[in-house]
């Protein structure tokens, strides 16, 4: 990931050296950092599920069609790490479970953007996404406080992970909406931040994995979850 934000930067600054003319649209460039958690809706799997933040990066190619003066369609492609920090009690035997969730998703943004004079504007659109990954870091304490088990960088999406049926913990596709803000200069150079919000349930209720020999998500428990977020970004334009 820093590799590609390097990149990034290197590129910006290479174009940025014949760069000319308005704010037009056109291709660009945008990548940036975030905060991101895992929402949850009433959960009777554990008692006092705790999410919190983590930080993670992104970098996308993207393309803005202007539409007149104040009107304009965005596209994205590109990489988004997301995810979260999570723990949890087991009901009965008060035995924790500590999560850091780092999902990597291949992520498709289109927004509408309405420019507020000639560079700033307020977009608002949908986005859709592919998790290819979830890493992350599985910490089980006995009710004493004392680790149990530990395992990281394990890809819960991998075979490996996969319950009895071949269910995933997390299901691949998720959908949701950013709603930001952009200042882009004439030279094509910019900032942006935007809120992130899927609308999917990322779990997969049919799932009925283990850790150790201890399960970590009964199956049918109607969890829901979403992906949830801010992104801080720059922007350069081609």
């Amino acid at each position: 990931m820093k590799k590609l934000l390097s990149l990034l930067v290197i590129m910006q600054l290479v174009v940025f050296g014949v760069k000319a003319g308005d704010n037009d649209g056109g291709f660009g460039i945008k990548g940036g950092v975030g905060l991101t958690s895992i929402l949850m809706g009433e959960d009777n799997s554990y008692n006092d599920v705790r999410n919190k933040m983590k930080v993670g990066g992104f970098a996308a190619f993207s393309y803005e069609k202007r539409f007149g003066d104040v009107f304009a369609l965005d596209i994205e492609a590109g990489y988004a790490n997301k995810g979260v920090r999570t723990s949890g009690t087991v009901p009965l035997t008060n035995e924790k479970l500590i999560f850091k969730v780092n999902t990597h998703q291949v992520e498709v943004p289109i927004s509408m953007k309405f420019y507020i004079g000639d560079n700033f504007n307020i977009n608002i659109g949908p986005y859709a996404s592919f998790i290819t990954a979830a890493r992350a870091k599985l910490t089980h304490e006995d009710a004493n406080g004392d680790v149990v088990d530990e395992k990281k960088g394990v890809n819960m999406m991998s075979k490996d992970y996969e319950d009895a049926d071949g269910n995933n913990l997390y299901n691949r596709f998720d959908l949701g909406a950013n709603l930001g803000l952009e200042f882009i200069s004439n030279k094509g150079i910019g900032v942006g931040a935007r809120i992130n919000q899927g609308f999917m349930d990322l779990i997969n209720d049919d799932y009925a994995g283990y850790f150790g020999t201890d399960a970590i998500i009964p199956a049918g428990d109607n969890k829901w979850s979403a992906n949830t977020g801010i992104q801080v970004y720059g922007i350069f334009r081609f």
